[in-house]
């Protein structure tokens, strides 16, 4: 059985909060499989400043709740 590991990252921007997840499989040659990518827009954040801590966590909770 091949070692499936799951990667995700996370880009916190002004505008949008993107996620990407993928695998990696050992029989794929180190090549990652993408599993899932959501976008959603982001609340709370300015220029990179949280203005408002409550609405950043509803925006990254509604794009984790997506994938």
């Amino acid at each position: 059985m091949p070692n499936k590991e799951l990667v995700s990252g996370l880009d916190i921007g002004s505008n949008t909060i993107r996620l990407a997840i993928t695998q990696k499989v050992d029989n794929l040659e180190g090549k990652p499989n993408v599993v899932g990518v959501v976008e959603t827009s982001a609340e709370g954040i300015n220029r990179g400043v949280i203005t408002s801590i409550d609405d950043a966590v509803s925006s990254i909770s509604d794009c984790l709740e997506k994938a």
